[in-house]
């Protein structure tokens, strides 16, 4: 039972990494295309859309 039990946190715990990784790929991708492209500002700022947000623009 012990077993069994360690095994499913093993894979939960695997499936969570994968996800993070996936999603870290992808993340990275966009940034990289929109760059290619020439834009500006590929990448947010938290405490910039903070800023924007509280001045109502």
């Amino acid at each position: 039972m012990r077993q069994n039990l360690g095994a499913g946190l093993a894979v939960l715990g695997l499936l969570i990494v994968g996800y993070w990784l996936v999603e870290s790929f992808a993340q990275s991708r966009r940034v990289l295309l929109c760059l290619e492209a020439g834009h500006r500002l590929c990448v947010r700022d938290p405490e910039l859309d903070a800023i924007r947000a509280r001045r109502g623009s």
